[in-house]
């Protein structure tokens, strides 16, 4: 799995490995477990909210569009 990472994403790998066996914590397991803390650190928090406003945007443009049809 750390093979594919280059750059940054490494460093960050390396160091949460060395963190979580200096806390004594266990070990990532999986890949699923590994996305998770990688969208922790490196996706903003306001993303998500972001994409739902675009998808609210889209779906009233093209409310917009089937209402000026009907008209």
């Amino acid at each position: 799995m750390i093979i594919d990472f280059t750059e940054y994403a490494l460093i960050w790998c390396d160091q949460i490995i060395i963190s979580r066996r200096r806390n004594e914590e266990q070990p990532v397991q999986t890949w699923g477990e590994m996305k998770v803390l990688m969208r922790r650190q490196f996706v903003p928090n306001h993303y998500y909210r972001d994409l739902y406003l675009k998808l609210q945007g889209l779906n009233q443009g093209y409310k917009q569009d089937e209402y000026h049809k009907e008209l």
